[in-house]
């Protein structure tokens, strides 16, 4: 008995057969039906081998092999002309081989692209480097100035300290100076009013003969010389015969001792009057030698200002130059770790394309091998490929296929028939 079944193409097992209606359509449509046959043959176990077809066994239990073959299968089996095969597989190593061209164009096109950007990334790096390297003698040059300024700016800070000390201890040791010299100069004011004095005493008791009159006015006078005495040592010798001239005078007034009294004051008075000039004249140097050495030292505290406002400024600038050193520093690592891993990621890709199309060139040629071989069987011996197909054919027979068109795809439906 019979009983038939209906199975999509995909479903379909080894040795499909087909009517005419279905493969004799565009050429296109060979290759969507052996691409069909590809998928569905893709997971079935090989066929057992036959010495006899060792070469066709070799050809048939590669994926595309078997496509071909399951295709020659069908053609046969639907008493399809021998020459549209041999014309099919023809045109397929054209396609192949254009295919192999085509191939070979991207490959190379894509090699020139691949390297073009990998040698632009390296020197992308080169550069970055290169400006990292700068960046960072910058900065190292800027944090060695900027420690000099520094340096150099606590210098001139003592210096300036040091100065301010000499101004401020120089002022006291003249404040101090003149003050010693004010009291002394009143002193030598005082004597010699005092020597005055006693000489207007004097000429009054020549006038008069009385040293009664004066005695108390010449004792007040002594009691001055006495005072200062022991400030002014070297006058002793001078004021010791003075003193004891007039002591003599209270006891005797005698015109020749008065004239000797004359004498000593009017020699004590001039030495007097010359040691004040000297002092005078000694503070006077002492003045402008102050005012000399305190111009010096206010023209170089001026100086140490100057300086120091310039290091002021040059530390503000190595500041600015280190921040901004530190930045590009920051900027330049930054776009290194990306062009680094661009670099990796493009290498990465460029292998993987390269990968690809050895891949896929290996199976175009492999392919190419495969349809030359069978082209060499139409050729030479096709009498053997119909041999292999029968061997290769199996108990079921499909007697009817039946096939349309979709948008995309050639959708073939086989009328099965199985016999028992």
């Amino acid at each position: 008995f019979f009983f038939f079944k209906q199975k999509t193409a995909y479903e379909i097992s080894a040795c499909l057969v087909g009517s005419e209606m279905c493969i004799r359509d565009r050429m296109i449509k060979y290759l969507l039906v052996s691409l069909l046959v590809l998928s569905a043959y893709a997971e079935q176990a090989p066929l057992k081998s036959s010495t006899e077809f060792a070469a066709l066994t070799e050809i048939d239990s590669h994926p595309f092999g078997n496509a071909m073959m399951s295709y020659i299968q069908l053609h046969l089996q639907t008493e399809g002309p021998i020459e549209e095969i041999n014309a099919l597989l023809i045109k397929m190593r054209d396609d192949l081989l254009r295919e192999k061209d085509s191939l070979d164009q991207d490959n190379e096109h894509e090699k020139v692209i691949c390297s073009a950007e990998i040698q632009t990334l390296n020197e992308d790096l080169k550069r970055l480097n290169q400006n990292l390297a700068d960046t960072n003698e910058r900065l190292r040059r800027a944090n060695e100035d900027h420690e000099d300024s520094q340096r150099s700016l606590a210098v001139v800070d003592a210096a300036l300290d040091a100065n301010e000390k000499k101004i401020t201890e120089g002022e006291r040791i003249r404040s101090e100076d003149q003050t010693i010299y004010s009291n002394k100069n009143s002193e030598y004011d005082e004597l010699i009013k005092a020597l005055d004095e006693a000489v207007d005493l004097l000429t009054k008791l020549q006038s008069s003969g009385s040293f009664i009159q004066i005695s108390g006015d010449l004792n007040k006078i002594k009691e001055k010389m006495l005072k200062h005495q022991a400030t002014h040592t070297k006058f002793m010798n001078m004021y010791t015969p003075v003193i004891q001239a007039l002591n003599q005078l209270a006891e005797k007034a005698e015109p020749a001792k008065v004239q000797q009294v004359f004498k000593l004051i009017a020699s004590l008075r001039r030495a007097l009057a010359d040691a004040k000039n000297e002092e005078s004249f000694a503070e006077q140097k002492a003045i402008q030698d102050w005012d000399t050495l305190k111009r010096d030292l206010l023209t170089e505290k001026a100086n140490l200002h100057s300086q120091k406002l310039q290091l002021i400024t040059r530390v503000e600038g190595d500041k600015s130059t280190i921040e901004t050193s530190e930045g590009e520093t920051s900027t330049y690592t930054s776009l290194l770790d990306n062009t680094k891993s661009s670099l990796q990621i493009k290498e990465g890709y460029c292998s993987t394309l390269k990968e690809k199309f050895t891949n896929s060139q290996n199976i175009n040629t492999r392919n190419l091998e495969l349809l030359d071989k069978l082209i060499e069987y139409f050729e030479k011996n096709v009498n053997k490929i119909k041999d292999y197909i029968r061997f290769r054919t199996q108990a079921v027979s499909y007697t009817h296929l039946r096939a349309h068109e979709t948008g995309r795809n050639l959708v073939c439906r086989l009328l099965l028939e199985k016999k028992k």
